[in-house]
């Protein structure tokens, strides 16, 4: 008997989703739908709609055809290792399909892993596509031609709507931050907009599945790093891709003026949430202090000290970070004494840290959030 498949589409969603969100909601239900009919669905990577359809194919145990979009071969092999270790897919029943095409565009490659998904399917289930959108224009191009589609699945596409960015008024501002300057040196950390460096991506989607709320908001990533006791070290923006953890020298109550969005990559520049090391201990484990050099001037240095070089900047000035870096992951200490403090945005998220880690937390704001 003949395996038929199912594309179940979505177009590119808003950030940060939870299980509430419709078309989160929905793919689910697609999903269960298709495994009752003993469909394969097709999945992918390099999107969180297509890969969440895959952690919601594992999770439900509904066979699936992950097609793996790559440059080459070579490409190909590579993410399908990625593909069992991330969504756990050693004893899933899995066909990998590689699109692979030298076209050196990223976006291009995506483009083409769509329309073989949806000129391949048997049955095309629509959840959530973008009116006037390439996955719309597929669509309409099969159910033309006489494909199957059920659209019982549909929900209304909605653009990003969301309230991603925030701001730290000055008025304010707790009074207790002015107590503490120049004591700690301080790694501020933000909401992740895909997996923590410490889990797997079906880790991530499953506490989608399970939250009401977006699990991996700022506070919950500073409570991820208390609770492991290290920040992991990360070669984004760093010189030479070295990894390495970040720390400012910026007093809390000035450096939340630097606390913005931007939409480039986006997310905020940084959050009302850190863990302050105390400055003694700081120098100590090798907190060292960054470079700043200004155009073209950068300094000669060996390879080595490359990594704590850093441009004063052309449209901002960096060097209002004070920042210091420390190569590779940084370990906390397992005492709770004055060496560490937490930061947090309100008195409830700072009361809570005191409770659980028996450490030191003060808030951004003097009293409860309006």
């Amino acid at each position: 008997m003949p395996v038929h498949t199912c594309a179940i589409l979505l177009s590119r969603q808003p950030l940060r989703p939870t299980r509430d969100t419709a078309w989160v909601r929905k793919t689910v239900q697609a999903v269960r739908w298709a495994g009752r009919r003993r469909l394969r669905v097709y999945t992918s990577l390099g999107m969180s709609t297509w890969e969440m359809g895959a952690a919601i194919a594992r999770r439900e145990r509904v066979s699936q055809t992950m097609v793996i979009p790559a440059f080459d071969r070579a490409g190909f092999e590579k993410k399908r290792t990625e593909a069992i270790e991330q969504f756990d897919l050693g004893g899933a029943e899995v066909d990998y399909v590689p699109v692979v095409d030298d076209c050196r565009d990223r976006g291009e490659l995506m483009r083409i892993r769509d329309r073989y998904v949806v000129s391949n399917a048997h049955v095309l289930v629509p959840v959530s596509v973008r009116p006037g959108g390439g996955m719309e224009k597929h669509l309409a191009k099969r159910e033309h031609d006489g494909a199957r589609v059920i659209r019982r699945y549909e929900t209304q596409y909605e653009s990003r709507t969301e309230p991603l960015r925030y701001h730290v008024e000055h008025e304010e501002l707790n009074p207790a931050l002015d107590r503490i300057d120049g004591q700690h040196v301080i790694h501020w950390t933000r909401s992740s907009n895909g997996p923590w460096p410490t889990e797997r991506a079906l880790d991530y989607y499953e506490a989608i599945l399970t939250s009401r709320t977006y699990p991996r908001d700022g506070f919950a990533t500073l409570c991820n790093i208390l609770e492991r006791r290290r920040i992991c070290a990360s070669p984004r923006h760093m010189p030479g891709g070295t990894p390495a953890v970040s720390f400012s020298d910026s007093p809390p109550n000035e450096f939340a003026r630097l606390m913005r969005w931007r939409a480039r990559y986006r997310e905020m520049s940084f959050e009302p949430y850190g863990i302050g090391i105390g400055r003694e201990y700081a120098v100590k484990c090798g907190i060292r202090p960054v470079r700043y050099y200004e155009g073209s001037d950068k300094p000669n240095v060996s390879g080595r000290e490359a990594w704590l070089l850093q441009s004063a900047g052309k449209r901002s000035d960096w060097r209002n970070e004070d920042e210091y870096r420390f190569r590779g992951d940084f370990e906390l200490p397992e005492t709770t004494d004055d060496r560490l403090i937490a930061f947090c945005h309100t008195t409830g998220e700072a009361a809570l840290i005191r409770r659980k880690y028996g450490m030191n937390a003060v808030a951004f704001v003097r009293g409860p959030l309006r």
